[in-house]
């Protein structure tokens, strides 16, 4: 609630109205009588506003703020840290993310660092971080701005402040909660307060470093370091002394620091070697981050352990103040600051965003080298060269060109005439699945012909911050006419509205048009974009796209007047001719899954469609009789791909039933290889030759027109008779696995090592898993045990992807790791859940938001899925059957037996796989270590080389140890001097040896219920998911007519109905026999004529059978009366021996035989 406040010695409050004048002025003459009788300070309430709404912080005390490099600390008491008591401990309140960790508690230290562990960082310089014998030697995490052995040093001559290190925490700033409070401040003084050092840091943040643009702190951390000296110093060395600050802003999502330099007078402390009467010399302090536990460092180079140290006070240049230094720590450690010198810190560039629209037009922010306004700033994106905008000495931005292409590319920045040095990737992402920055609110409409209105809406901030700058609609198509793919201008839907976010088009006022050049494409984009750049600071404007939409609602009445009344007909008959042209690439495809629960299962090769995905998309508007459909994770090497959709029973659709079943493509979504030629623009070719198609033949005719039936025919969905699922292997726990075929053993080394390598003619992939130490976290030592931390993959032609267990307690947010090409990718966003690669696709299923199940798919079909589990990794492998007999490694060779399980590199096979289960040692020795991968192919073993990234010296060697004994026990003993039991071990794990092994190995009952159900998990995916289901394969429903039902398993009975009007002929039902083929229809093939055409057919038949009976029954009658006829002349003829007289009667009359006896 706001409410109004007149501060003097007492508070006049005017809660929940509006105060009247009389009251202001009542009010007024109160303070002034106070003031001049000497009640009131006219110093004390300086930052306060008179009256003020105390939602909203004071302006001036905000300016004071920002104008100074300290953030306020002098009016807080100064902590207890002292000489001899340099860690204290502050519990937070709060959840702090740093450094992929999360947070609620830290020390602070006299010498200059903010630790999350009790631990001090070691005294030993140079300082190497991150520590590689961790566990057994302490790795704190902690964030350091002058990490140095520290003593307190003297009061300055120029204020009456006392050294120390002053600590202020702040909860919900704003909300006076903070640690330490002025004695004589109310807390309505304190809350203001507040309230202007958040929106101080908000505006500093924002504008300091690049991707903050939305953050607003939540909680605020400020410690001060003032004059402290270095320790070990002579007498008379303490005012020889540094000032600096660290302030640490959080939303709990993201985090920023500011490192703030006052002065910096002394380098190292006498035990780093600096000199004891000024502190010079040695080895300076650390400035940087450390995320502890072994995991990853950020050292800030060039000052951190160099003599250019104190040129901290001197650069930074943040916000435009000389020793202000800024960064991003929650994820990763980013630096908003140029710090590039060479030979001593490498050319880094950083972005933001990190990805956008392949169309382009994405204003990019970058930081990284020193920029000067009156030099020429270049970046390259892949061959594509741009200028980009100065904005400060730490900021520029440029606008991404358009780059037919899907994935990460390179870009490189240089400034001058110089070369381009500074360098980074960018991900460019597909236009129907880039985020959502401009789109039709009413989805519905914008699929139909004649909508009365379209209301659009677009992503303000992605422009500009100014909502009353002028911005303009405009319409752009696309097609593949010509040698080259093109984006087309179509028309100016209308200049200079508001920025506010939205505009309503009505689609009648481009009636007239014509557009005589464009109106044979049938789908584009929306695009806004600024009208007047120069107004905003901009030399050239960002471009926003709508995703592909189809353009019936602009080009109807023009295909009305140009094409007629049947217009729709002529271009679905354009599609069929240009079709009939193009080869047939129906077969070359991979058969659908019979059911949705194969298709989840083949993760190999198919994914969810966004289309129509049950986890993410229920929409299904393509597909509106579909429960959930799936599509080729990668396309094929010529670029096409297969979509299958299954109704609520969980059985795949087929077009031959309904327009609403999936279909082939001719172009898959991703495109394909080169991406800029036609038929394989990421997107844009699949709109070209497959959807397009759908709304000219189906979406804008009748279904049951001789088109859309035509078009269910092209693009026909293929039953599942041929589909053949693949096999899978799994490797989980400490470490137990399940190889392809089905046998089931435990290797615990240490190590790189290889789970399957395929290297033949036909395939080749490597997969590869990581072994390491088992650590138990809260005694803080290495159990006799290994599990797998981190798998690495690759096949012949695609991007390497890692894929890693993140630290316990950084799983905050992400349970694991993904990199790909060693760079960290991350799939939190909606748009960004399926990722593709160079022949690879990455994707997180769409209801999973911590990334911990991880599948990537290569084009060869083969398919790896990591799973996290209450802190423990497993992976299972999916080959389809092509892979058979030629797979080697820990998984196994898949060949039908178990028998060549246990084959070497070298092709030998020491253990017999009978003894799988129970000679754990000889597994070990034998087999398992055979398999370890070094950073270098050993050419006497064919197994390649170790595939992960080995950051900070590390190397494959680094995780292997051949010495190590793990226990090899089936069954390990439960010693009786612990809590566990067997009874409770069998509690949890049943008749599991696995699950039994790591828990009484372990006494972790998590790890053992991850075992558990990991192994349960693999079975049952192998038994029922990839179980092969026998089928009759796709039965016709009838033109005008639909089945009882559209299941084709056996047993399933089928009858055949026809709409009103139509009448059926044939056979009425059929039968799926056992053996996998239906029933003979016996009656003929099922049709429904028209009842007219009926009726006059059974007419026609009638008259036909009636003449069929008539005909004979004529000819027969006529034969018998000819037979009589005979039969009396040959009566007569006996009497010619007789005497007649032949009698005329009258002329022309017959003669008459008169006999006379």
């Amino acid at each position: 609630m706001k409410f109004f406040i007149i501060k003097c010695e007492s508070e006049i409050s005017f809660r929940g109205m509006a105060p009247s004048p009389v009251w202001i002025l009542v009010a007024l003459v109160v303070c002034v009588g106070q003031l001049c009788l000497g009640q009131v300070n006219p110093n004390r309430y300086q930052n306060i506003q008179d009256v003020v709404d105390k939602n909203v912080p004071v302006q001036e005390n905000i300016r004071r703020i920002r104008d100074s490099l300290m953030y306020p600390y002098e009016q807080f008491e100064v902590t207890k840290i002292a000489d001899m008591n340099v860690l204290v401990q502050y519990n937070l309140r709060f959840p702090l993310p740093f450094y992929g960790f999360y947070f609620n508690y830290t020390w602070i230290s006299l010498h200059g660092h903010i630790a999350f562990s009790q631990s001090p960082p070691s005294t030993l310089r140079p300082l190497k971080l991150p520590v590689d014998d961790w566990p057994t030697k302490p790795d704190p995490s902690f964030i350091g701005p002058f990490h140095m052995e520290a003593a307190i040093g003297e009061k300055s001559e120029a204020d009456d402040l006392n050294p120390g290190v002053y600590v202020r925490i702040i909860p919900d700033i704003g909300s006076a909660s903070g640690n330490v409070k002025p004695n004589d401040w109310t807390p309505d003084q304190i809350r203001m307060e507040e309230a202007a050092v958040k929106e101080a840091l908000t505006e500093d943040i924002q504008s300091g470093i690049i991707g903050a643009e939305f953050f607003t702190p939540k909680h605020v951390i400020i410690i001060t370091w003032r004059n402290v000296t270095f320790n070990g110093g002579s007498t008379g060395t303490k005012k020889i002394s540094n000032t600096f600050q660290a302030v640490i802003a959080t939303d709990e999502i993201l985090t920023y620091c500011l490192f703030n330099y006052e002065q910096l007078k002394w380098t190292s402390a006498t035990n780093a070697g600096g000199g004891p009467g000024d502190g010079l010399g040695g080895i300076p302090a650390f400035v940087g981050f450390n995320a502890g536990n072994g995991t990853r460092a950020f050292e800030y180079m060039p000052y951190s352990q160099n003599a250019r140290i104190t040129n901290l006070v001197y650069n930074g240049q943040v916000n435009g103040k000389s020793g202000r230094h800024i960064f991003r720590i929650d994820e990763e450690i980013n630096s908003g600051v140029c710090n590039y010198e060479p030979g001593l810190s490498s050319p880094e560039l950083f972005l933001s965003p990190q990805s956008g629209n392949m169309l382009g037009g994405v204003l990019v922010n970058m930081t990284g080298p020193c920029f000067s306004k009156n030099q020429r700033i270049k970046a390259k994106f892949k061959d594509v060269e741009v200028t980009c905008q100065y904005r400060n000495r730490n900021h520029a931005t440029c606008l991404t060109p358009r780059i037919f292409y899907i994935g990460y590319i390179d870009v490189f920045l240089t400034i001058g005439d110089g070369a381009f040095q500074f360098a980074t990737q960018f991900y460019l992402e597909p236009p129907d699945e880039a985020k959502e920055v401009v789109y039709v609110k009413n989805r519905e409409d914008i699929h139909q012909t004649n909508p009365l209105s379209l209301d659009v809406e677009w992503s303000t901030g992605n422009l500009t911050y100014n909502q009353g700058a002028a911005v303009s609609l405009t319409l752009w198509a696309y097609r593949e006419t010509g040698p080259l793919p093109e984006i087309v201008f179509v028309d100016s839907l209308v200049e200079s509205v508001p920025n506010k976010g939205s505009y309503t088009i009505t689609p009648s006022d481009y009636n007239n048009r014509n557009n005589w050049d464009t109106r044979d494409i049938g789908f584009g984009f929306i695009q806004v974009n600024l009208t007047n750049p120069a107004a905003e600071g901009l030399t050239d404007t960002p471009t926003l796209w709508s995703r592909p939409i189809p353009l019936g609602w602009y080009f109807q009445p023009q295909w009305q007047r140009y094409d007629g009344p049947e217009w729709a007909r002529m271009k679905c008959d354009n599609w069929m001719q240009r079709e009939d042209r193009l080869n047939t690439f129906a077969n070359s495809v991979n058969r659908c899954p019979c059911t949705l629960g194969q298709a989840l299962a083949d993760k190999g090769r198919f994914g969810p469609d966004p289309s129509c995905d049950m986890n993410m998309n229920t929409g299904c508007y393509l597909h509106k009789e579909s429960k959930h459909c799936v599509r080729s994770g990668v396309p094929n090497f010529d670029g096409n791909g297969q979509q299958c959709c299954y109704d609520n029973d969980n059985y795949l659709i087929l077009t031959a039933d309904t327009p609403y079943g999936g279909s082939p493509a001719r172009s898959h979504p991703f495109g394909g290889f080169p991406y800029f030629d036609t038929g394989k623009v990421p997107s844009l070719s699949h709109w070209v030759n497959d959807l397009m198609a759908y709304y000219f033949c189906c979406r804008w005719q009748d279904p049951e027109t001789e088109g859309c039936w035509a078009y269910r025919k092209l693009r026909s969905s293929q039953d599942c008779a041929g589909y053949q699922s693949p096999n899978a292997s799994g490797v989980f726990g400490d470490p137990h696995f399940i190889t392809f075929d089905n046998l089931e053993y435990t290797f615990n080394g240490l190590g790189e090592y290889v789970l399957v390598r395929v290297n033949n003619r036909a395939n080749q992939i490597d997969i590869q898993g990581r072994f390491t130490q088992v650590v138990d976290e809260q005694r803080a030592i290495r159990l006799r045990a290994s599990e797998l931390t981190s798998v690495a993959m690759k096949d012949n032609v695609s991007s390497t992807v890692e894929i890693q267990i993140r630290n316990i307690e950084a799983r905050w947010r992400y349970r694991l790791d993904v990199l790909v090409d060693h760079n960290r990718v991350y799939f939190d966003r909606p748009h960004q859940k399926v990722q593709a690669f160079r022949g690879v696709t990455v994707y997180v299923p769409g209801n999973i938001h911590n990334q911990s199940n991880v599948i990537v798919q290569f084009q060869s079909g083969a398919g790896v899925e990591v799973v996290e589990s209450m802190g423990h990794m497993s992976c299972r492998v999916l080959l389809p059957r092509s892979f058979m007999n030629s797979t080697r490694g820990l998984m196994g060779n898949w060949s039908g037996t178990q028998d060549d399980d246990f084959t070497t590199p070298l092709g030998d096979i020491p253990v017999a796989p009978q003894s799988g289960q129970t000679n754990f040692d000889a597994i070990h020795r034998l087999f398992g270590l055979k398999w370890v991968v070094k950073d270098s192919e050993d050419p006497e073993k064919p197994i390649g080389r170790s595939l992960f990234y080995h950051e900070f010296g590390r190397s494959s060697s680094t995780y292997y140890n051949e010495t190590f004994q793990p226990i090899m026990d089936r069954k390990p003993t439960i010693y009786s001097n612990t809590t566990l039991t067997p009874e409770m071990v069998n509690r949890v794990c049943s008749l599991s040896y696995q699950c039994y092994f790591d828990y009484a190995i372990t006494g972790n009952r998590d790890f053992a219920t991850s075992t558990r159900y990991s192994e349960d998990s693999l079975k049952t995916l192998k038994s029922d998911g990839l179980k092969p289901l026998i089928t009759c394969g796709a039965l016709l429903t009838p033109r005008h007519g639909h089945k009882s039902s559209r299941q084709y398993i056996i047993g399933t009975r089928v009858k055949f109905f026809c709409e009103p009007g139509y009448m059926i002929v044939g056979e009425t039902y059929r039968d799926c026999s056992p053996n996998g083929v239906w029933s003979y229809p016996e009656e003929g093939e099922t049709t429904c004529v028209d009842e007219v055409v009926y009726n006059a057919h059974r007419a026609a038949l009638t008259a036909g059978i009636s003449l069929a009976i008539i005909v004979p029954l004529v000819v027969i009658g006529a034969c018998l009366i000819a037979f009589l006829l005979g039969q009396k002349r040959k009566t007569e003829a006996n009497f010619l021996n007789k005497r007649y007289v032949i009698v005329p009667l009258r002329r022309g009359e017959p003669l008459i035989w008169l006999s006379f006896f």
